[in-house]
């Protein structure tokens, strides 16, 4: 047992101990393989990551350009709370926008939010909607869930249809994926916009 914080850090800076536990739930969103930030490990994890973070900064991830972007969506957050004047105001899904829109712009390269704070692009909201649906799946463990990740090992073509992610991961992936498709279209390679051109 490490109960030394000099000890944890020297730990966790080891190969040794940067893998990830295979749980279920993520195993069944990607078909039984460990791949990509979440749940890879390994030398796999390590390039993925440094790559990610590398390029994510070069569109201003970690920089004074996102704080900049961050000031805006709060303000506009603020805004449309200024605007309510103490009438009751429904803010479900408001701070996940504002938390999204800037994240969504160093992305995709667009920005989802209209000037009074509201949700301007229907594709960025139904996005937003599959993205909190599969959360709220992952949050939940239910008994179907345990009962088919330990069927799906036995019985996984037979059994496909059953997966409880698929109604959130299906219209996630459609959604995104007609992001990609509209990049790949109108791609510079000389010029990437945003993270998925790169």
């Amino acid at each position: 047992m490490l109960n030394d914080p000099g000890l944890i850090k020297e730990a966790f800076e080891q190969e040794v101990f940067s893998g990830r536990p295979s749980l279920p739930a993520f195993l069944l969103i990607t078909g039984g393989r460990k791949v990509g930030l979440t749940i890879s490990e390994g030398k796999t994890w390590t390039e993925q990551r440094r790559f990610s973070l590398r390029r994510l900064r070069e569109f201003g991830f970690g920089k004074k350009s996102m704080e900049d972007m961050i000031h805006e969506d709060v303000e506009r957050v603020l805004a449309v709370l200024r605007a309510s004047e103490g009438a009751p105001l429904n803010t479900a899904g408001m701070f996940s926008v504002a938390v999204l829109s800037s994240l969504w712009q160093i992305i995709a390269g667009d920005k989802p939010c209209n000037e009074a704070g509201g949700d301007s692009d229907e594709k960025f909201k139904k996005r937003l909607d599959a993205l909190r649906s599969m959360l709220q799946a992952l949050t939940f463990i239910s008994p179907k869930t345990l009962v088919y990740s330990w069927l799906a090992k036995v019985l996984p073509a037979q059994l496909a249809w059953l997966n409880p992610f698929t109604h959130v991961i299906h219209p996630l992936r459609e959604l995104v994926g007609s992001y990609i498709e509209e990049h790949k279209r109108t791609l510079d390679p000389d010029n990437p916009r945003d993270f998925i051109d790169v």
